[in-house]
């Protein structure tokens, strides 16, 4: 099952809220388990990006008939480690003489949004997501899983460390004594796409490019596996 998040699709628009999209994603698994064609002690859960975070939100929480976690180019740090790196990988783009400062207001903004503080016009729609992103804990999620991870991980992702975040999701697994698996595919990017040179957000806009079917079909092997009587 794959619905549409709040404003895209067939979906109505709402409010950007992570714990709103995580009731989401609960009322669909919801509606999933009680369909005729489906066992639910035989599910399987799987998130992209941030999106990985809410599955692993619903399967700390709702461990029986979870099979599986499947975590693409997710998070294992927690969204404010993640978001902090990305804007100093932009402001590296300023003169040094800018630099700094520009840290330092970055360093506010953050912590104006933890503490609901007054954010830039252009954060305001965003900063009660960011809010409740900043509060979830990867590694204590991990810790509560019953059923083992699959981390798949682009090396070609500037959005999460390929290096840092798997591992940070590794340690927490090993912590836990939870099965663990990461599979690494060199040439992706964020969106599993193949990218022969360096991703940016303008490749993310250029057509011609399709989800990589190895990937693919990594995926649904592990799926299928695990999923197996």
């Amino acid at each position: 099952m794959r619905f549409d998040e709040r404003g895209y699709g067939g979906s109505e628009r709402g409010p950007l809220s992570f714990v709103g999209q995580v009731d989401d994603a609960k009322r669909a698994l919801g509606m999933l388990l009680v369909q005729p064609e489906v066992d639910p002690d035989r599910v399987v859960l799987i998130g992209h990006g941030e999106g990985g975070l809410r599955q692993l939100t619903l399967a700390a929480n709702m461990p029986q008939g979870i099979v599986g976690v499947g975590l693409l180019g997710s998070p294992g740090r927690t969204y404010r480690d993640v978001f902090l790196e990305q804007a100093e990988a932009a402001l590296a783009e300023l003169p040094p003489e800018l630099r700094a400062g520009a840290t330092t207001q970055q360093q506010a903004m953050v912590d104006a949004i933890e503490g609901g503080g007054d954010v830039p016009p252009e954060l305001e729609a965003e900063a009660q997501w960011l809010r409740e992103m900043f509060a979830v804990r990867p590694a204590k999620l991990v810790g509560r899983l019953k059923a083992p991870m699959l981390v798949a991980q682009g090396e070609k992702d500037f959005e999460v460390d390929p290096r840092k975040d798997p591992s940070a999701l590794r340690k927490a697994a090993a912590a836990a004594k939870v099965p663990f698996e990461l599979r690494l595919y060199p040439d992706l990017d964020h969106l599993f796409k193949r990218e022969p040179g360096e991703s940016t957000p303008a490749r993310y806009l250029e057509g011609g490019r399709h989800v990589d079917t190895s990937f693919v079909s990594d995926l649904v092997a592990w799926a299928k596996a695990r999923t197996k009587r």
